[in-house]
């Protein structure tokens, strides 16, 4: 595991955060899944994970490999991280993150019992009642400056866990 520091929901930062998390660890399409198992053949598995916090939060990359694989695996991540810190995401990788976030997102709200938690959820983290629509307004908005800067702010220090 990958820990980065991550900005609480209430910081502007958070929007970015949520296209970077998507970008790097969404699916079967996201970055390190198409570098590090599609590509490289390094992984079982790779997800990503930024929970919506109050306080600050945390971009955990989780990934599964052999332990002769394990260094090799955590420099490709920091490849990826890195490149997110120096190259400006393109358009076409933009929009699939984005994509992919919004569709997600709209998923989780299909139930009753979906939208209850959320709004809860929502309203235990003091946001305002409209955040629903906030939240998409702001992930349309992101561009790939703000990610840039988002992740040269964010993605710069983290911790390594390695369980053999």
């Amino acid at each position: 595991m990958v820990g980065f520091p991550a900005p609480l929901v209430h910081d502007r930062d958070f929007f970015a955060m949520k296209i970077i998390n998507a970008h790097l660890g969404n699916g079967s399409s996201s970055q390190l899944f198409q570098v590090l198992r599609e590509q490289k053949g390094l992984v079982y598995d790779v997800s990503t994970h930024c929970p919506t916090r109050f306080d600050r939060s945390h971009l955990l990359i989780h990934c599964t490999t052999d332990r002769d694989l394990q260094l090799q695996v955590k420099e490709l991540i920091l490849h990826e991280t890195d490149r997110l810190r120096d190259i400006l995401l393109d358009n076409a990788a933009l929009e699939l993150a984005k994509s992919k976030l919004l569709g997600h997102y709209a998923l989780a709200k299909q139930t009753t019992a979906q939208l209850a938690h959320i709004n809860g959820w929502y309203h235990t983290l003091q946001l305002p009642p409209d955040f629903d629509f906030q939240f998409v307004k702001q992930i349309e908005q992101t561009t790939a400056q703000q990610i840039q800067a988002v992740a040269q702010k964010y993605l710069a220090t983290y911790a390594v866990s390695i369980v053999g």
